[in-house]
């Protein structure tokens, strides 16, 4: 006959083996939950892939109906050229190839940066591919000016830098007869001779997102597709954005 274990052996084999099935348990529904929550993340990984999907061929079908119109001349085009400041307010991730170029050529890869540009017919042609993305119009002298002295940077060797003085501006565009900030502002307001190498000089402004009821009306219709010239309205978008 076997010996008797002591009381306090047995309780703790209980014990240890009470602990066991516990264990045993609780892996058990850890492995349940690991495994439901990778099929949830799967099944969001397709669900966020057709999205994506959906989405950048909607942007395909958008940029080919316009292209279309354009081609048909259903847009008019006012004659002659202006000035205009185009700003970056939607990101957008799944955007057609042709915009997304359009876009990378603008200097406007990134949501809340706005460039100046030369608006002419092909110019307006290129934005009308890419309004869901941007909003565009006539900037004010005082705006250039506020944005150039406020939000500045020049591109020097691939490098941002600080318009902080004029001899930032004259050892870049000196040789063009721009020697100071106000030199640079003047060229960009009147289409001067130089404002392609005045314009090229500035890096895109980097500006903060818009917060205020008119600035969210015009994040909103951008988003919804609508057009994106604002004409002298792009003032007060900038006035809150600078």
């Amino acid at each position: 006959m076997a010996p008797l274990l002591p009381e306090s052996v047995l309780k703790k084999r209980r014990v240890q083996e009470a602990n066991a099935v516990k264990q045993a348990a609780a892996s058990k529904e850890r492995f349940k939950q690991a495994r439901a929550a990778k099929r949830k993340t799967a099944f969001k990984r397709a669900e966020a892939f057709v999205k994506e999907f959906r989405e950048k061929e909607a942007d395909k079908k958008r940029v080919k109906r316009v292209t279309r119109c354009l081609a048909r001349d259903r847009y008019p085009v006012p004659p002659g050229e202006t000035l205009a400041v185009v700003v970056r307010l939607n990101g957008g991730r799944n955007i057609a190839p042709k915009a997304k170029k359009i876009l990378a050529a603008l200097r406007l890869a990134e949501r809340d940066t706005a460039v100046f540009v030369r608006l002419n017919a092909k110019t307006r042609a290129a934005l009308r591919l890419v309004t869901p993305f941007i909003a565009y119009g006539a900037p004010s002298l005082k705006s250039v000016r506020e944005l150039i002295a406020k939000r500045g940077f020049g591109t020097v060797n691939d490098q941002r830098v600080a318009i902080s003085d004029n001899v930032v501006v004259e050892t870049a565009l000196g040789a063009h007869g721009l020697v100071c900030v106000e030199d640079l502002v003047h060229e960009v307001a009147t289409l001067g001779e130089h404002f392609e190498q005045a314009t090229a000089f500035l890096a895109p402004f980097v500006l903060s997102h818009p917060t205020g009821k008119f600035e969210q009306e015009t994040l909103r219709q951008s988003k919804a597709g609508h057009p994106g010239d604002k004409g002298e309205r792009i003032n007060e978008l900038l006035a809150h954005m600078i």
